[in-house]
């Protein structure tokens, strides 16, 4: 997947899932997911944030507080229908905030199914 259109797709599902572009968080999420998704196994404490926090100006714990914070945020405010795609096992009101890592996970799994379904749908066609 080209560097573009990685991020275009990630952009969108973060759109759809509701989360606000403006919190500083927003890019450091960014930054983890595309990475997490170019290079995936990789730590999130020890590798995943250091470098988002490198891009984004900050530290590897900064970049955690500020995603976590965005994470809850969107949570609060989320239209339960398309968080369950992504998390079908979080529903109801009573359901926990994903952690930042179980978030990271879910997501860059659900971009590279969504990625990987377009893929063999062209080659079909093609």
């Amino acid at each position: 997947m080209h560097q573009q259109e990685l991020l275009h797709c990630v952009e969108n599902k973060l759109h759809e899932l509701g989360f606000p572009t403006h919190p500083r968080g927003y890019a450091c999420l960014r930054e983890v997911l595309v990475e997490d998704i170019h290079n995936p196994g990789q730590q999130v404490t020890k590798s995943l944030y250091p470098t988002a926090g490198k891009i984004c100006g900050g530290n590897g714990a900064q970049v955690e507080r500020a995603i976590r914070c965005l994470i809850k945020k969107a949570w609060l405010y989320r239209d339960e229908e398309v968080w369950v795609q992504l998390f079908p096992a979080k529903q109801g009101l009573q359901a926990e905030c994903p952690s930042n890592k179980e978030f990271i996970a879910a997501f860059s799994s659900c971009i590279l199914a969504e990625y990987r379904e377009k893929d063999t749908y062209f080659r079909s066609i093609g």
